[in-house]
């Protein structure tokens, strides 16, 4: 399928072209018309988990792969999103972020962190739930490729969206995608995301996977969603950047530790100071009043429960 390039200047200083083996395009025409929409299944839904009026879905790889095949299987649209501290953050400041993962059908951890906060509010998340895209993405395409799913990818500058295509040809070659960068007029009567639209309702995917940073992808999908012919779609921020090597992949033990944030504010700094020093300053009382109110909720439910069965006992 043809890539469309609007008119969006590319951003200085083009990155070395990639070096990567390039194979014939292996890509095919849909030959269905797009699923109908509806809401996943009670039961495949795993245990919620909710604090400080967040909601985290416990999920793990297997059953995140598990959710997409079903979601394929049946002909559901759903939305599978991630929370981290950074939308935490965000979400505090914009309500219709808050809407956006309301609707998710799943939303699951995607640092350490958020795993961490949950447990002090007694949430059953652990280590396994903890789920990043840079992990995951890899076999996923596998299990994409195998099952001949048609893979819809929305993100990145015009040279990365370009070099990704060449990585996605490299290396699943017999995987149907679609490739379109991410500097687009998102407004929704702009010709440019009508067009957008149009061409992903004509490859109907299977997955869509939208790499244009948060909150821009979530705002994207969120006011799309209707019009999305996809059976799943992840907002992935970018995770192009580092599979092209555009931005430095830390050390994959990082994550699990809770230390990746380190690794990436040490290669980029000047773009990350704010992430990840202020923003998690500015939630610290939030998260602290919380925590508090919490305490004192289940100090009242314990008094509650001793002096009950103290007049049992009587």
């Amino acid at each position: 399928m043809k890539e469309h390039r609007f008119g969006c200047a590319e951003p200085a200083g083009r990155p070395s072209e990639d070096k990567r083996t390039v194979i014939e395009d292996q890509r095919i025409a849909p030959e269905r018309e797009p699923p109908q929409t509806r809401s996943a299944p009670a039961s495949a839904a795993p245990e919620k988990c909710e604090f400080m009026g967040v909601r985290v879905d416990a999920l793990t790889r297997s059953g995140l792969f598990e959710a997409s095949a079903a979601a394929v299987a049946d002909g559901q649209r759903i939305v599978i999103a991630n929370h981290n501290m950074h939308s935490l953050y965000l979400q505090r400041r914009s309500a219709a972020l808050r809407q956006f993962f309301d609707q998710a059908d799943y939303v699951h951890a995607d640092g350490m962190w958020v795993v961490h906060l949950a447990r002090l509010f007694k949430q059953p998340l652990k280590r396994e739930h903890r789920i990043t895209s840079l992990d995951w993405l890899g076999p996923f395409l596998e299990m994409a490729e195998h099952a001949g799913w048609r893979v819809s990818f929305l993100g990145g500058t015009v040279s990365v969206a370009e070099r990704f295509e060449l990585y996605i040809r490299a290396n699943y070659p017999t995987l149907s995608s679609q490739h379109q960068h991410g500097y687009f007029d998102m407004r929704a009567d702009s010709a440019e995301n009508q067009q957008i639209l149009d061409d992903i309702q004509a490859f109907a995917p299977h997955v869509l996977i939208v790499c244009m940073g948060m909150p821009r992808q979530e705002q994207w999908i969120h006011a799309n969603r209707s019009e999305l012919a996809a059976n799943v779609t992840f907002p992935l921020g970018g995770i192009m950047d580092y599979l092209v090597g555009e931005t430095k992949t830390p050390p994959r033990w990082t994550g699990p530790w809770g230390v990746e944030w380190a690794y990436r504010l040490m290669h980029d700094p000047r773009r990350l100071a704010g992430r990840y020093m202020w923003e998690p300053i500015c939630l610290a009382p939030w998260i602290a009043l919380e925590a508090y109110r919490g305490s004192r909720l289940r100090y009242r439910a314990r008094r509650g429960a001793l002096g009950g069965a103290a007049g049992h006992t009587r």
